[in-house]
């Protein structure tokens, strides 16, 4: 049992990643050779996350080296150092803090929002300088992305999360979501970003009674995710200011 657990959570991982990475390519609107070289790095990066993901509790030379490998081309392609990659750095940071303090469901949460983050330094591998507008589309998938963690830690019935801690935690991320892309974009139609968002929080129901339903629960977070990008992506190309 404990093995389909890990294969069903490495799944949802590579789905995750796979989206940011569809995120970062549509929305850099170009297909010339860093284009090409972020999906092949992208790629090598989603076997390797999968590959690290269920070890960084117990640090090795391995997996330190692989670290290194890993962050290399990103040294290399990435010119534009901005403020905005204190997103993905500091979700990175917590994702390993909370690993290593073997806090599961924080390191989920926070490990979740790092990978759907990771769209905002793939765009930069393309292009060189990033618009407060593509930003503000990264990070309400992010949030997204963060939510429907937190959700899926509700559900589980042996987690310490109440429906009072989920709707305040859930409420407090997307208001200072909505408030930082509307403070940067100056658009009220980006704010549209964060409704589904609190229809999930809506639909989210009451914690499982039978741990055998979490496959279901992962499937539906899957097509969440997969929902929210077409929806950001449309507004992305609708909204003649981005």
């Amino acid at each position: 049992m404990a093995s389909k657990g890990k294969n069903a959570m490495s799944y949802g991982l590579v789905s995750l990643m796979t989206l940011s990475l569809i995120i970062a390519v549509t929305l850099s609107r170009r297909f010339l050779i860093a284009t090409w070289i972020t999906i092949a790095n992208a790629i090598a990066d989603i076997f390797a996350f999968n590959y690290m993901k269920n070890r960084v509790i117990k640090i090795t030379p391995k997996l330190v080296l692989l670290a290194i490998i890993l962050v290399i081309p990103y040294l290399v392609f990435i010119k534009a150092y901005n403020i905005y990659l204190i997103l993905p750095l500091s979700l990175l940071f917590i994702y390993a803090l909370f690993s290593y303090k073997k806090r599961l469901d924080l390191s989920y949460i926070a490990g979740s929002g790092f990978v759907s983050s990771i769209s905002l330094i793939w765009y930069l591998m393309i292009r060189s300088n990033i618009e407060g507008y593509t930003f503000a589309i990264i990070l309400s998938w992010t949030i997204f992305a963060v939510v429907i963690a937190i959700i899926v830690e509700y559900k589980l019935p042996f987690r310490k999360i109440d429906k009072v801690l989920l709707v305040g935690s859930t409420s407090a991320i997307i208001s200072i979501g909505a408030a930082v892309t509307y403070l940067i974009t100056k658009n009220y139609i980006m704010l549209a970003m964060y409704i589904p968002s609190f229809i999930a929080v809506l639909l989210s129901g009451n914690k499982l009674k039978n741990i055998m339903e979490i496959k279901r629960v992962g499937m539906n977070s899957m097509y969440s995710n997969i929902a929210f990008v077409v929806f950001a992506l449309l507004i992305a190309y609708c909204n003649p200011c981005i």
